[in-house]
């Protein structure tokens, strides 16, 4: 069998000669057990390929490639019709052509689909006051910080190269044209163009935040169903997820805190979104008093020598907040 293994692997690869051709469509017509061969050879040498080089094989331009050879026998059907024997033997040739191509069609989408479907979700999820760092299989960098789950396919790489996130990433992607970097987070898909990003996204918030710091991103707002790419290294994109206003400032930033989660800066913060920081960072919980939430506050600090305590300080040294802690929870009032 191994001269027709390399023939089916001469079509697919869509280098078979029409000597070659016509000795396949022989061989697959000939008997029953030749036709189930070919579905199952087909579908086997697609697994082991696409798993062994992350290839993925165009069902369509092989179609195409038959429905070629399909037409140019048409055309010979299409002369007129002299003895009828030959006509019959024409249509027979035309089925027996459709034949082979519907064969290795559905071994290659039988063999896609079994393929995809082996492939179970691998989550990661990050416990609040910690951060992760991983490496996708396509070599992309992941950084997760405090409270963030991110999710992928085990197939990933080899049928696609999406992420879901919950939370908040830094990621290096290593660009490939042939099946695009997305992340899709709540309400926000993001397409990587070849780049170097950062994204805010908690399921929680209301607002999410997209920082590119090098390369190109495209960003789906689907409140709005609109997209855009006009973002440009050391640009933070903020989205409201309720009302899908987009606002665009340009952020002062060392590539070395871009990349980090250790300094956060509030810029004109709410207190509400400060405290959901502060939560996942510190690993506590937070209550705000409602004439306290909507107040906006600047501050920055570092995650790696300021304490909690520190920080809820040097907020109330406002003077427009007072702390109190009871047992676990620290309670927020408005002065």
């Amino acid at each position: 069998m191994e001269h027709i293994d390399s023939l089916i692997l001469a079509f697919l690869n869509g280098v078979i000669t029409h000597e070659e051709f016509e000795e396949l469509k022989a061989w697959i017509t000939a008997k029953e057990e030749h036709r189930e061969y070919a579905r199952k050879t087909i579908e086997l040498w697609f697994s082991a390929s696409v798993v062994a080089d992350n290839t993925p094989h165009d069902a369509q331009s092989a179609y195409e490639r038959f429905s070629k050879s399909v037409q140019s026998k048409d055309i010979e059907a299409e002369q007129p019709q002299g003895v009828s024997s030959s006509f019959n033997k024409l249509l027979w040739v035309g089925a027996a052509m459709i034949a082979i191509i519907l064969l290795p069609l559905i071994g290659y989408l039988t063999g896609r689909n079994n393929v995809h479907n082996q492939f179970s979700s691998v989550r990661i999820v990050v416990p609040k006051g910690s951060e992760s760092q991983l490496i996708l299989p396509d070599g992309t960098q992941v950084r997760l910080n405090a409270g963030t789950s991110l999710t992928y396919s085990q197939g990933y790489g080899i049928t696609d190269r999406e992420v879901q996130l919950d939370g908040e990433g830094w990621f290096a992607v290593k660009h490939n044209s042939k099946i695009p970097f997305t992340v899709e987070s709540d309400r926000v898909t993001l397409t990587d163009l070849g780049t170097e990003f950062r994204i805010s996204n908690y399921k929680k918030d209301n607002l999410s935040y997209i920082t590119l710091i090098d390369g190109r991103i495209r960003v789906e707002n689907r409140i709005l169903k609109s997209s855009t790419s006009s973002l440009r290294p050391g640009e933070c994109m903020q989205i409201n997820k309720y009302t899908g206003k987009i606002t665009t400032t340009r952020k002062d930033f060392s590539l070395v805190n871009a990349r980090s989660f250790n300094i956060i800066k509030f810029d004109d913060e709410p207190m509400e979104s400060i405290a959901k920081c502060l939560e996942r960072q510190y690993n506590v919980s937070i209550i705000v008093e409602n004439k306290l939430k909507d107040k906006r506050f600047f501050a920055t600090i570092d995650v790696r020598k300021n304490t909690l305590t520190d920080v809820l300080r040097l907020l109330q040294g406002t003077q427009r907040l007072r702390y109190e802690k009871q047992g676990d929870v620290y309670i927020l009032h408005s002065n």
